[in-house]
């Protein structure tokens, strides 16, 4: 996803409360993701957490809007065609419910 897309994310993301820094002791009450975000096409009050942008094959998280609380920067990636990805750091309230979802071959 590119930086304009996170920005306008998190511009969006003040109507459910996303914080991008905070002085609370985070580590307590939250727990942190690491991967590439992309919106859920049908539903914009979720977010997906994928841990390898480029993959088709690829473990990912959905959460809800409001139960994230910060969103950090973690830079950028490229693959080998020169396609570019953010890395973030999602921080999810503990106790929130959250999806899980991987893609296997049935044998």
């Amino acid at each position: 996803m590119p930086t304009t897309e996170i920005q306008k994310l998190l511009a969006e993301g003040k109507q459910y409360d996303i914080e991008k820094k905070s002085d609370l002791n985070i580590n307590e009450t939250h727990a942190p993701f690491e991967g590439f975000i992309r919106a859920m096409p049908s539903d914009k009050g979720v977010l997906l957490l994928f841990s390898d942008p480029f993959s088709i094959e690829d473990k990912f998280y959905e959460f809800s809007m409001d139960s994230i609380t910060r969103l950090d920067d973690l830079g950028q990636i490229a693959d080998e065609d020169g396609q570019t990805a953010s890395r973030v750091r999602l921080w999810v309230k503990k106790g929130m419910p959250a999806i899980i979802c991987e893609s296997f071959i049935v044998k």
